[in-house]
């Protein structure tokens, strides 16, 4: 078996990372001083530093944990997540390396060099694997046991899909009709001991709880892996997470990012710093300076208040500068001229970063809706609701994509809500980054889905 699939990918991977991030400081090195000398003192310290740091972020966040039918996006993924770890503790360690002649700019240089040849060397690296298993090289033998629908299906997906390095030797089961049977369930262990088989493939329920038990127990002492396959095609969007109770084991299909108390604090974290940014440092100069603008231009307050939907479906106050002449937001041709144009630009929903800074909202989220408006599209668009279960943002996925501004068909609706639930479903640290990115591009240059 070891002599058709490489036991040593991971291997490579890990020499690979390490060599990738030595030469990055090594031309790092040639742009700042215009030599190599990276092992002079003290530079030396630099050197055992990046790697002491970056061997201690593999062992803790095991990077290489990546199966054959990983996207390349998500590999990248994974190691643009590790690098951004590492630049976090190397800031952190920044007057020490600044002694050694460092710079913001060399540090900086250093990680785009980083990145750069780590995106590169990840998508070479996948691809040319795959092109070498498409050939019929680095394969795995499996058989799949339980003749089904399902398990045709899966068939058919990995016979078309030959980059993924699997071969399936057979099919097993006691059906009559099964004519692609390469035997019974009680001829399954034999034949994988003969024909040298990696891993065995059971399809729940058609194999059932007896001989599925068996197959585990045999796969343990022979060394095979053993999968169980189950049709969970319909929620393929979401996030499953498998939780123990005691003896029994339960798959959570409704589970997110965000039910996890780490992942919580680390986006209640973000939006304090990014709140706390714009609240004291943007807000405290620009208020005054649109306040008198908002007066000159029409009578009324400053700041508009709105009752708004938020986190679990409870009510906060919304905060926006008024952009209308009579304070009220849902009668059309009172907008006034600067109204317009801070709509346009999206600085009337500036004052949310308050909103952020005391809890209501997070910087990214879906978006909130009037309370009559949460009654009435509840009722039009499928699970709704489940935008609900985090608090809503300033602005969201749906917003970034062009998804913004007055909803006047069920269709555009229904695709805001499709956005939001991936959001929810798949959140993190980058994502949200990433998001605040594309709402700053829309913005910009005026992206906006139109609505039929």
């Amino acid at each position: 078996m070891a002599a058709r699939y490489s036991q040593y990918i991971k291997l490579t991977h890990f020499i690979g990372d390490l060599l990738i991030l030595n030469v990055a400081n090594l031309f790092a090195n040639y742009l700042k001083f215009k030599n190599f000398d990276i092992f002079e003192s003290p530079k030396h310290y630099y050197i055992i530093l990046i790697n002491v740091i970056w061997l201690i972020l593999i062992l803790v966040n095991r990077p290489y944990q990546i199966s054959r039918v990983t996207q390349v996006i998500k590999v990248i993924r994974s190691q643009a997540y590790l690098i951004g770890l590492h630049f976090l503790f190397i800031s952190s360690f920044y007057f020490f390396a600044n002694k050694l002649g460092y710079s913001k700019e060399y540090i900086l240089t250093f990680y785009s060099l980083l990145l750069m040849l780590s995106v590169i060397s990840k998508t070479v690296f996948v691809v040319v694997v795959r092109r070498f298993r498409r050939r019929g090289f680095n394969f795995k033998k499996i058989v799949i046991v339980g003749y089904s629908k399902l398990s045709r299906e899966l068939g058919t997906f990995i016979n078309e899909h030959p980059e993924y390095g699997y071969k399936i030797m057979g099919y097993f089961g006691n059906e009559s009709n099964g004519e692609e049977l390469s035997g019974g369930f009680s001829d399954v262990k034999q034949y994988v001991l003969d024909q040298q088989v990696d891993e065995i493939y059971c399809c729940v329920p058609v194999a059932d709880h007896t001989i599925t038990s068996q197959l585990v127990d045999f796969g343990e002492e022979n060394l095979i892996s053993v999968k169980l396959i189950t049709d969970f095609r319909e929620f393929s969007f979401k996030r499953m997470e498998l939780e123990r109770y005691g003896d029994f084991s339960v798959i959570n299909i409704t589970s997110s990012p965000l039910d996890d108390l780490t992942n919580k604090a680390v986006k209640r974290i973000f939006d304090i710093a990014v709140s706390f940014v714009v609240v004291f440092f943007i807000l405290s100069w620009l208020t005054p300076l649109l306040a008198l603008i908002i007066k000159i231009e029409s009578k009324g307050t400053v700041f508009f208040k709105q009752s708004r939907t938020g986190l679990r479906n409870k009510t906060f106050t919304c905060y926006k500068y008024r952009t209308m002449t009579n304070g009220q937001e849902n009668k059309p041709g009172t907008v006034t001229k600067f109204g317009e144009i801070m709509r346009r630009l999206g600085i009337d929903e500036l004052p949310q970063f308050y909103n952020v800074l005391i809890g209501d909202m997070s910087v990214v989220g879906p978006r909130p809706h009037m309370l009559e408006h949460t009654e009435e599209y509840k009722n039009l668009a499928q699970k709704f609701m489940a935008r609900h279960s985090i608090k809503p943002g300033i602005t969201g996925l749906a917003q970034a994509r062009g998804y913004k501004g007055e909803i006047k068909s069920q269709s555009f609706m229904k695709n805001r809500v499709v956005l939001d639930r991936f959001y929810i479903e798949n959140w993190s640290l980058f994502f949200d980054i990433k998001i605040m990115l594309l709402t700053i591009s829309e913005i910009l240059f005026e992206k906006q889905i139109k609505q039929s």
